[in-house]
């Protein structure tokens, strides 16, 4: 999935635990019930926060992966909106998501934030 430069509302959901990030600062959450997204029955849930709201739909069935995100500036004039639709979902290619390091990388320790030893 390429999201390009103008996808800086759906950042939230690329960090290794994306709730905790969700969640900083929402003072209201709402189950909204269930509807249709993109031919399936999804959970809806919106979320209030000071200067955003965003709303989550979540499929039903098994497993329970993101079908849809908005997000919406309430800073700026207009209330923009940022709209990601997920589809064709396929957990079971855990080998679509194996790391494999380049020619001539190195590991390095990741508590060595000075970057001493790095070249």
């Amino acid at each position: 999935m390429v999201f390009g430069e103008s996808a800086a509302g759906g950042a939230d959901l690329l960090y290794a635990d994306p709730c905790g990030n969700l969640m900083n600062g929402v003072e209201r959450g709402d189950y909204m019930g269930a509807t249709t997204v993109g031919g399936e029955t999804a959970h809806h849930l919106f979320y209030r926060a000071d200067d955003h709201d965003w709303q989550l739909w979540i499929r039903a069935e098994a497993p329970a992966l993101p079908v849809r995100y908005v997000i919406t500036s309430k800073w700026l004039t207009g209330a923009p909106q940022f709209t990601a639709q997920f589809h064709g979902w396929a957990p079971e290619a855990k080998d679509d998501f194996v790391f494999t390091a380049p020619g001539g990388a190195r590991q390095i320790d990741p508590t060595d934030v000075a970057g001493e030893g790095m070249e």
